[in-house]
């Protein structure tokens, strides 16, 4: 029996679309063992964002206790249960498959009290520091009920929203601009690669995505910026005031002259028109009002940046402003693809040779584990056909890493880079 129960809910977060190891290698059991057919593989496959996957000794426990009992009438429970469990311990991985559970482990959403609580909490503590921890939850419970129902469902819907602020107005608006984002053409695209580029390694490329070890070398102006996956260093000259390329914390990297300041080297900077510089200052405005915690949960839960737990309010808004100009360069690139000449994205012969030993390399691969390990790589509305064949399969995936290798030529071309 296969316990079967799953989170339905979309979540935007990475690693929680993305498939842990134990959980592709229980489906390729399954498939290898003749435990399900592909249908229902490719189903769970779809539906589970967020699982945890491990074998239930209290599954094997309930089926076999009845037959050990009744094998061994003489012997007290206690005995039974240590029979069985060595028996438990003794299965191989293929028969503990059909006792292996998968739970969503995403934890649940806190009630509107423990919202008010949670940021209540510190703001007492720190005023009156003299109180204990029962006699601070006896004024907490005192203050939620003095508030007001439009002030309660303020927080029942920061709670639902997984949001800590009691401004109706504010929460709304975050709702919004999340949303908004959620529609971005360029988030399903981002996802795809990173999945991709998270699959397993191979000594042929190194890396699924060709964007993971691709080397940038971006010169604008006085600065010459190199970007790899892991690190991003900036080398200036002295002289150095401005440093005009687009990675996110551009300005921060350089000597600032006597006569500069950082509201002067935004204005001038060169990737944003000012329709745009104007959106980013009124976002920042908006964040500035926030207290600093507030601040850095809006931060990490908005644009998934790691922020050091001491982070000063100036720190955190620069860490806002970068994001959201990283974002509206993205945006754009979209748009500026096109201009881009065609024969700046042509494919290079050691670019062909790498892509030709790659498949090479997929195609000793089994089906399943190909189809499964690069389903990501083709749209939804492709994945889980019946008829599709392995050169099919194979096809699609080159077809995939061509075109990201002509994405990273384009970003070239532009100037265009991701942190």
């Amino acid at each position: 029996m296969i316990a079967l129960s799953f989170g339905l809910k979309r979540q935007r977060s990475f690693k929680e679309k993305h498939m842990n190891r134990r959980f592709k290698r229980f489906l390729n059991l399954m498939v290898m063992e003749g435990k399900v057919n592909r249908n229902i593989v490719v189903e769970a496959w779809n539906r589970a964002l967020n699982v945890v996957v491990r074998p239930k000794y209290q599954l094997y426990v309930k089926d076999v206790f009845p037959t050990m009992k009744a094998n061994h009438p003489n012997l007290s429970r206690r005995d039974l249960m240590r029979l069985i469990r060595e028996q438990w311990m003794g299965l191989t991985e293929s028969e503990r498959v059909s006792y292996m559970v998968i739970e969503d482990k995403r934890p649940s959403r806190p009630n509107p009290y423990q919202t008010f609580q949670k940021e209540t909490y510190p703001k007492i503590r720190a005023l009156q520091p003299e109180l204990g921890m029962g006699d601070i939850s006896k004024k907490i419970s005192e203050l939620w009920k003095a508030l007001s129902e439009d002030e309660k469902a303020a927080y029942a819907l920061a709670a639902s929203i997984g949001v800590g602020n009691a401004s109706p107005a504010v929460i709304l608006e975050e709702q919004e601009e999340e949303d908004e984002e959620e529609q971005d053409p360029m988030e399903e695209k981002y996802e795809k690669v990173m999945i991709a580029t998270a699959a397993a390694t191979d000594p042929v490329m190194g890396t699924v995505s060709p964007l993971a070890s691709v080397e940038v070398a971006v010169v604008a102006g006085t600065t010459a910026t190199t970007t790899t996956t892991t690190t991003t260093t900036t080398t200036m000259k002295q002289d150095s005031v401005l440093a005009p390329g687009v990675i996110s914390e551009y300005f921060l990297k350089g000597k600032k002259g006597a006569t500069m300041t950082v509201d002067k080297i935004r204005n001038e900077d060169l990737y944003l028109d000012e329709g745009e510089k104007k959106e980013i200052q009124e976002i920042l405005e908006f964040l500035r009002t926030k207290d600093d915690a507030s601040l850095k949960r809006l931060i990490r839960e908005n644009y998934d940046v790691k922020i050091p737990e001491r982070t000063g309010k100036d720190k955190l808004l620069e860490y806002a402003y970068n994001a959201e100009r990283q974002q509206k360069i993205e945006k754009r690139f979209v748009d500026k693809r096109s201009l881009v000449p065609r024969s700046m994205l042509v494919l290079t012969k050691e670019d062909s040779q790498r892509l030709e030993e790659r498949k090479a390399h997929l195609d000793k691969m089994e089906f399943w584990a190909l189809y499964l390990q690069y389903r990501n790589c083709f749209p939804e509305d492709e994945r889980g056909e019946n008829d599709i064949t392995k050169g099919q399969l194979l096809q699609g995936i080159m077809d995939f890493e061509r075109k990201e290798m002509e994405t990273s030529r384009c970003r070239i071309a532009m100037g265009i880079t991701t942190c």
